[in-house]
């Protein structure tokens, strides 16, 4: 656990869903996690995206969580090294 679930805003009755992953770099050295916010309806209300980041020189870990609203726009960009 990276805690990154905790910086993530969620309305009241929100919750994320999984929805895929991949992987990018010329190493795959980005893991990256996307998740659909969603109302008790099902409805979509935002995304967001976490990416896990080891610098292939010195093996240091960083950790960014991005969210989105449903108009698209960006609500919070945080990064950080665990």
């Amino acid at each position: 656990m990276t805690g990154w679930e905790e910086k993530v805003k969620l309305g009241t009755g929100e919750k994320l869903e999984y929805e895929r992953s991949g992987t990018k770099g010329f190493m795959g050295e980005t893991d990256i996690d996307y998740y659909s916010i969603k109302d008790q309806s099902g409805v979509v209300q935002g995304k967001v995206q976490v990416s896990m980041h080891i610098a292939v020189k010195g093996f240091r870990k960083t950790i960014t969580v991005e969210q989105w609203g449903s108009d698209g726009k960006l609500s919070l960009r945080e990064s950080w090294n665990p």
